[in-house]
């Protein structure tokens, strides 16, 4: 109703802007506050329960309604993040399609601007894209992301290890042009992704390919064709997957990591959070996972010797021996004179063959908050 009415009497005002972000800001800023309110809130999250209540689905229709459940609980508690809740941009979008099937003359962005806003997203990323191919090899990697912008294809990032470039989505979303955007999460992309994490996507789109029928099949053999044909941190469509994973990053989590992801979310810019998440990683004996938890405390905070100390001993584990060293010698040069450093001067002792003292995994029992 309220896009149909903005349709009708604001889209010159709204249209006034090019820039199609700008755009679905202003959509945003309108509706929301009259959407929003106490009763309303109160209404959805009622539904959703009666959802979660009566679903005979395990998987699909229950993670998806305790996701939804889950912003709803981050806007109540923070209304005046509304704007960054991807809960309302996700219902923004689905809005925009059903305006557009009742009305397909329509080509203000109220219709036309959530489909106008992906197109926008995937030209900018090959945009920014410099890299000289031949013509068939292009056409393999527009092939692949053409099926990944299809939103047909769920294959993506565990949320561990896009925590970089989602804090910078969080911060800056609201304060970056998409262009500008891409570029951020350029930077973010060669700390965080590897060819380790382009060999999951492999793996996973091998399982995929065997247990899928036909046309699903055919769909990722050329999503696996594009990811193939180049190093991870060449590749455009290992790029855009990381991107989606991102910007749609509530798609990839997992139940039981909702209220961990929500702490994050909530205080992108604190470590203990993130430290929390760590010890729940090592604790379900995921130790490469960790890694990326610990190296994202880093990035919010360089100093934090809990965190070179953590790294240092998922590292050990996955036999990075010299550089989980590395790690701890940083703690033991640093000005500190406590129990870490202490624990750092033990470790650094250790040879290649010896086992993480049983002192050096009680330190992931006890919650860092």
């Amino acid at each position: 109703y309220y896009l149909q009415e903005l349709e009708k009497n604001r889209s010159d005002e709204i249209n006034k802007d090019g820039d199609l972000d700008q755009q679905r800001s202003k959509i945003l800023e309108l509706i929301l506050p009259k959407i929003l309110t106490r009763r309303t809130l109160k209404d959805f999250e009622k539904k959703l329960l009666k959802t979660l209540k009566h679903s005979q689905d395990v998987s699909d229709t229950v993670t998806a309604v305790a996701t939804a459940l889950f912003f709803l609980e981050m806007h109540k508690k923070h209304p005046e993040r509304a704007f960054r809740n991807p809960l309302w941009d996700l219902v923004f979008y689905l809005s925009f399609s059903e305006l557009d099937q009742k009305n397909p003359s329509s080509s203000s962005p109220v219709s036309s601007g959530g489909q106008d806003k992906r197109k926008e997203n995937w030209s900018n990323i090959i945009k920014f894209w410099n890299v000289d191919l031949s013509d068939a090899s292009m056409q393999i990697l527009h092939e692949a992301l053409e099926k990944l912008e299809s939103g047909n294809i769920e294959i993506g990032f565990s949320f561990d290890t896009v925590l970089q470039g989602l804090r910078v989505y969080l911060n800056k979303s609201r304060l970056l042009s998409p262009e500008q955007l891409v570029a951020e999460f350029r930077i973010t992309f060669e700390r965080e992704i590897g060819e380790h994490e382009r060999e999951d996507l492999l793996w996973g789109l091998e399982y995929a390919i065997d247990t899928s029928k036909s046309d699903r099949k055919k769909a990722f053999e050329i999503l696996r064709n594009g990811i193939e044909l180049l190093p991870a941190r060449e590749n455009i469509v290992v790029f855009a997957v990381y991107y989606k994973c991102i910007m749609e990053f509530y798609r990839y989590l997992k139940p039981e990591e909702l209220d961990l992801a929500k702490a994050i979310i909530q205080a992108p810019n604190e470590t203990g959070p993130l430290l929390e998440y760590a010890r729940y990683l090592y604790n379900i004996e995921s130790p490469h996972r960790a890694i990326k938890v610990f190296e994202a405390v880093l990035n919010v905070d360089s100093g934090n010797n809990f965190a070179r100390l953590g790294l240092g001993i998922v590292l050990w584990f996955e036999d990075s021996q010299k550089e989980a060293k590395m790690h701890w010698k940083k703690v033991i040069s640093a000005d500190a004179d406590d129990s870490i450093k202490q624990m750092c001067e033990q470790l650094v002792l250790l040879n290649e063959s010896d086992h993480i003292p049983e002192s050096a995994h009680n330190i992931f029992q006890e919650p860092f908050l």
